[in-house]
């Protein structure tokens, strides 16, 4: 009885050892079930609380400019987004959502004269639909200032692009082309050679870094200028032609493909 005795006692400790190893693998797994449904939950708060902000921003000369700031993840790259003349920042609310999505910092400025980007220093009211070449000239300088805006938040600071279409697109090319705004990154929907007077192809030959632009074939301004600057940039020009008038956003709603395509660029060339 002896021996049976012991060899039950020996067989119950084994079976206490699987079962105590087993209870704190259970217990783990809880534990790390907790934790990432903690982190997970933590992650989906900060994106519910990072809200889109309207905010203001010192221009050029005085100019109070308005914007809604989308806050990104930190350390990640950062997109400034400008209109089309007669339009405002509210064209690229889908796109900035999308972006902010994807972690990205984005700033959706009102360019001058236009939206909330309509006063001076001094009181003096600007409408963008009446101004002379002299204040447009401006925008690449507020363009600038908007960038060192940007550079203020959690944004990976030698990693920003400029996202414009139409004269948006002249006024972010011309603001690269200037080495404090050190841009990474060009989109440029229906770009000219010359919008109220902000002229590009020489800001094409200073810029260095990489662009990616989009017109209609029909467009005949802006196809003949992206052609243009295609020539002058070279290898560094990623160019897309699609059929039709559309002009600056509304490329994207005749064309499906081209916010994908957008996105994709911008994870190629500003996100590494």
């Amino acid at each position: 009885m002896t021996g049976a005795a012991t060899t039950l006692d020996v067989r119950t400790r084994e079976s206490m050892k699987r079962t105590t190893f087993f209870e704190m693998f259970v217990r783990l797994a809880a534990i790390a079930v907790t934790a990432i449904g903690l982190i997970a939950m933590t992650n989906a708060s900060a994106r519910a609380e990072a809200k889109p902000e309207d905010v203001r921003i010192d221009g050029a000369d005085g100019l109070k400019m308005g914007g809604t700031y989308y806050p990104g993840q930190a350390g990640k790259p950062g997109l400034i987004l400008l209109h089309m003349l007669s339009r405002t920042r509210e064209d690229w609310r889908g796109f900035a959502l999308e972006a902010q999505q994807k972690g990205y910092h984005v700033l959706a400025l009102d360019l001058r004269g236009h939206g909330a980007s309509n006063r001076l220093a001094d009181g003096t009211h600007l409408d963008g639909n009446g101004m002379p070449n002299s204040e447009f000239q401006k925008m690449p300088d507020d363009v600038a200032a908007a960038v060192q805006w940007l550079r203020t938040k959690k944004v990976a600071e030698d990693r920003i692009g400029l996202v414009g279409a139409s004269v948006g697109a002249n006024a972010a090319l011309v603001a690269a082309a200037k080495p404090e705004t050190n841009i990474r990154a060009l989109v440029l929907l229906s770009p000219g050679t010359n919008y109220k007077g902000i002229e590009t192809l020489s800001a094409a030959e200073t810029y260095t870094g990489p662009a990616f632009m989009a017109t209609g074939n029909n467009d005949r301004n802006a196809f003949i200028s992206t052609k243009k600057l295609e020539k002058v940039m070279g290898e560094r020009a990623t160019v897309k032609y699609y059929d039709g008038l559309d002009h600056g956003n509304f490329l994207f709603n005749a064309n499906r493909e081209l916010e994908p395509l957008v996105f994709q660029w911008l994870v190629d060339h500003l996100d590494s």
